[in-house]
């Protein structure tokens, strides 16, 4: 369990180190931003690679923090929303869904890992969704200080309708192939 931790951490802070303040921009100075691209790309498909070797080398064991059935059908039936919250984040540069949430992306990861954190059975899923959390968790604080002022209008017709569709067109997909892709079956928590 000590390999899946440290890469766990490894995993977090590639994310979040580049987005302390100040360090992003220091070594894109020293280095050019091709060679840093490369750098920080290398590290970050490393720090997976070793996730997935760590992760495949532990030992399953029962995770202390599993909630049980009712919530792992809450965290069915609430996926849609990290899921609408990640989607409109990558779909809208300004206005739309900032004006329903300051920082949508972060959110969006943030109760993914949560939902997950609580839900997986193996102790294994548990180390690797609270670095998820963890990650999110540290993308949250800095974008909630950099994110302008929240704006008193909703702008609904930036949301727009597409969004909410896609997202439960994205949910239906990944029920669908989260058994062949991960092994665990997540709509079967919904027919029990």
């Amino acid at each position: 369990m000590g390999a899946l931790v440290g890469a766990t951490l490894l995993m977090a802070a590639s994310h979040l180190g580049p987005g302390w303040p100040g360090v992003k921009p220091r070594l894109m100075a020293a280095m050019g931003r091709g060679p840093y691209m490369a750098a920080y790309s290398a590290l970050s498909l490393g720090a997976l690679v070793f996730l997935v070797w760590a992760w495949q080398a532990t030992d399953p064991a029962p995770s202390p923090l599993d909630l049980g059935l009712g919530w792992k059908r809450a965290a069915v039936l609430l996926m849609p929303v990290p899921l609408f919250l990640m989607l409109a984040r990558v779909t809208t540069r300004e206005g739309g869904i900032h004006t329903l949430v300051r920082a949508p992306g972060s959110v969006g990861v943030t109760l993914w890992a949560l939902l997950h954190l609580f839900a997986v059975s193996d102790a294994r899923g548990a180390v690797v969704f609270a670095g998820f959390a963890l990650i999110g968790l540290g993308s949250l604080r800095k974008n909630l200080a950099l994110a302008p002022p929240h704006p008193t209008r909703v702008d609904w017709r930036g949301i727009g309708l597409w969004r909410p569709a896609a997202t439960l067109a994205l949910w239906a997909g990944l029920l669908a192939l989260h058994p062949l892709a991960l092994g665990v079956a997540p709509a079967a928590y919904l027919r029990t």
